[in-house]
């Protein structure tokens, strides 16, 4: 790197006009419009491009390391054990792990992927398997500690449909599943439900966060729903998380009629870390045209959340 940029200081001298820097963050040379411009992608970017079967355009590529390098940013990155960003250019891309070259999820029953938006099921029994099992396989999310969202692009209101989850034969859970008398019920490494007002909203980006033994709260758009005390943790089901479903006890039930652009789980976010996820999420569907929530309420300057390529560019 230190050779590039050598180089590139001695350029001007040769004619090749005034040197405009931004900022870095992206990996090639490329010349657009008589100016050249370099971009260092992610280290985790460059591992994920090497995993998909069909290679992103460049501009795709630098919205992905961006995305990454905000999340590395905001301390989020490392709390992640999966990250699916669902709205992809492909479906294998869509169901890459861009944290870690394992659990990959797979998608069962045909359940519909839609170019740049994600996966909708069909209400009776697809899904997608994350083959993450957050009792033997997590890294990052704990029985007290533990963090999992979605973006859902829809506000389909169909009673009894699971979000996501895994419960055991004794009921114990992680799940999310909604109720039309509007309430979701929550269960976070727990028998006990969680009950939580939707107010027959439930677009955007869903986070459900467990901070300690007896605490759980679920945020819609960065904003607190509810946080409360006294549900007790009991253990982490040993099942494999289903998305747009739950998986009970190794069977899918309660498929959802829902579209969902991306889904993670990890350790437990802190309140500006689920604000800034938020806005990061927001920003990165808005660039692809398929954001569902806007400004909301202004809580995000999105012009500011996504670190934006840096370009060194050449030209008169």
């Amino acid at each position: 790197m230190k050779k590039h940029l050598i180089i590139l200081a001695f350029l001007p001298l040769f004619g090749f006009g005034q040197i405009k820097i931004g900022t870095f963050n992206g990996g090639i040379w490329s010349f657009q419009g008589g100016a050249t411009y370099y971009t260092v992608y992610n280290p985790f970017a460059k591992s994920l491009f090497s995993r998909m079967d069909v290679e992103p355009t460049n501009v795709r590529k630098t919205l992905i390391s961006n995305m990454i390098d905000s999340l590395q940013k905001y301390s989020i990155w490392d709390s992640l054990d999966v990250f699916y960003m669902f709205a992809s250019h492909d479906s294998q891309s869509s169901l890459l792990n861009w944290k870690y070259n394992d659990f990959n999820a797979t998608a069962n029953n045909g359940v519909l992927f839609a170019v740049d938006t994600g996966y909708k099921g069909d209400g009776l029994n697809d899904y997608i398997n994350s083959n993450y099992n957050a009792s033997t396989d997590a890294i990052n999310y704990k029985l007290n500690s533990m963090s999992v969202g979605f973006y859902n692009r829809t506000n389909d209101l169909v009673d009894a449909n699971s979000y996501y989850g895994a419960r055991d034969a004794s009921i114990n859970a992680s799940e999310l599943t909604l109720r039309t008398a509007g309430k979701y019920n929550i269960r976070a490494n727990s028998l006990i439900v969680q009950e939580a007002d939707h107010n027959n909203y439930t677009s955007g980006l869903i986070v459900v966060r467990r901070i300690d033994s007896d605490t759980v709260g679920i945020y819609q758009n960065g904003i607190l729903i509810r946080e409360t005390a006294n549900v007790n943790s009991t253990l982490i089901p040993d099942l494999d998380i289903y998305i747009l479903a739950l998986n009970n006890n190794g069977l899918e039930k309660q498929s959802t009629f829902n579209q969902f652009s991306m889904f993670f789980a990890g350790a437990t976010l802190s309140v500006l870390q689920i604000s800034k996820l938020f806005g990061l999420i927001e920003s990165y569907l808005d660039e692809l045209g398929i954001g569902v929530i806007g400004l909301a309420g202004g809580t995000v300057d999105f012009n500011e959340e996504i670190d934006f390529n840096i370009n060194i560019s050449f030209g008169t």
